[in-house]
């Protein structure tokens, strides 16, 4: 072999041999020093051929067999998603989440069996930009299961082996999660992986009813203000369809009824929002003595499984609620006259009108032309607030109800 023959080194597999791979002799010896290999593509055993180019000929030689194995961990990479990809699931969302441990040339690393790779919730979007949302909705974003998983051989799974997930994201909202590689004791090793995740609202499962009204409290026989959320099985407000949803009392005893239905109201949320409002639903055949008052009921909010006619209903949700007496009639009210209040108070507006049951309609004419209107009672006289019914007063006539 001469002084200044070629040599040159290759793979005897289809791997890339990195480095500077063809170099001149010196004194028939040659030295290759920066040869790696990185891409190992599942192999282990490698050996090279190095082939010389003399002047007489070609001639070639190999190496013994040795073996390459990954470098240190430097990547995690879902199993299921592409890079950069978005997870998009329904609430209830359960992740489907596996990860393979790879080394920074792209190599699958598998001497970090019992480590631990940890789901942690890194930020939080509403899907509503209304102040308040969570708050609105008594919603608190959160992981739920058990969101360590440990490494088995080059891969770690959150579930079971059965491809039960065990790691679900119950509220709907814009996500980014952070999936976090430690040791077995539980020392972090500088890995992790970024993951982003949408989750929408799952299908209506029930209703959520708020503070009846009015503001001054439900009266029996009278319009009650009730107002629902439709909410899918993890409390997300169900923001996708028009829902329909039925009112009823929930023993039947008495009729709860919007003049149209005999057998309960029914509503729809409004556009493709989650909330609705009965505003004119009224219990009915309850009785008209006070002394029967406060009085309770129940009452039964339920989504409407048939079109139509909302017979079939699913959901329900029983909510008490606590009535008072309802108007049975009116009296009239006494009123200091305007100048003598300002005489005594230096306002002719600061002495209040007065209720005054004595007053017999006989005689109110006399007392309503300078007086406000008549106003409503129970049967025990005392004054109803009533938003639904009103006395009108003719002069010359006896008022009527």
């Amino acid at each position: 072999i001469g002084s200044a023959d070629r040599y040159e080194v290759e793979l005897t597999t289809s791997r890339t041999l990195n480095g500077t791979v063809s170099r001149t002799g010196s004194g028939g010896q040659v030295r290759f020093t920066d040869l790696t290999i990185l891409d190992l593509g599942g192999e282990t055993s490698f050996q090279l051929r190095i082939t010389v180019y003399p002047e007489l000929g070609e001639m070639e030689a190999f190496s013994q067999i040795f073996t390459v194995t990954h470098a240190a961990v430097a990547q995690l990479r879902p199993d299921t998603l592409l890079p950069g990809e978005t997870l998009t699931l329904r609430s209830p969302a359960l992740l489907p989440l596996s990860v393979t441990l790879y080394d920074a040339f792209g190599n699958i690393v598998t001497d970090q069996h019992g480590s631990l790779v940890t789901l942690v919730l890194d930020s939080y979007t509403p899907p509503s930009e209304e102040p308040g949302y969570l708050e609105m909705y008594s919603l608190e974003p959160r992981l739920d299961g058990d969101a360590e998983a440990e490494v088995s051989g080059s891969k770690a799974a959150f579930g079971s082996a059965a491809g039960q997930a065990s790691v679900e994201i119950p509220i709907v909202g814009d996500y980014i999660l952070t999936l976090v590689l430690s040791s077995s004791s539980g020392t972090p090793l500088g890995v992790s992986l970024s993951l982003s995740a949408t989750i929408t609202c799952g299908d209506a499962a029930t209703v959520h009813v708020g503070t009846i009204g009015p503001a001054w409290g439900p009266i029996a026989w009278e319009p009650l203000v009730v107002p629902l959320t439709v909410v899918d099985a993890r409390a997300n407000p169900v923001t996708t369809t028009v829902t329909e949803v039925r009112l009823s009392t929930a023993t039947g005893a008495e009729v709860l009824t919007d003049g149209t239905d005999e057998l309960g109201c029914r509503t729809t949320t409004q556009g493709t929002g989650a909330n609705a409002v009965f505003s004119k639903c009224r219990a009915t055949r309850l009785p008209r003595d006070a002394a029967q008052y406060p009085l309770s009921r129940t009452l039964r909010a339920s989504l409407c499984t048939a079109g139509g006619g909302c017979v079939g209903t699913a959901g329900s949700v029983d909510v008490v609620v606590s009535l008072t007496a309802p108007a049975v009639g009116f009296a009239y009210q006494w009123c200091t006259d305007p100048e003598v209040c300002f005489a005594e108070t230096g306002d002719s507006e600061a002495c209040p009108c007065v209720p005054d049951m004595t007053i017999a309609p006989q005689d109110a004419d006399e007392y309503f032309k300078a007086q406000p209107a008549p106003i409503l009672i129970d049967s025990r006289g005392i004054r109803v607030p009533s938003s639904y019914l009103s006395v009108t007063v003719s002069m010359g006539e006896l008022s009527s109800l």
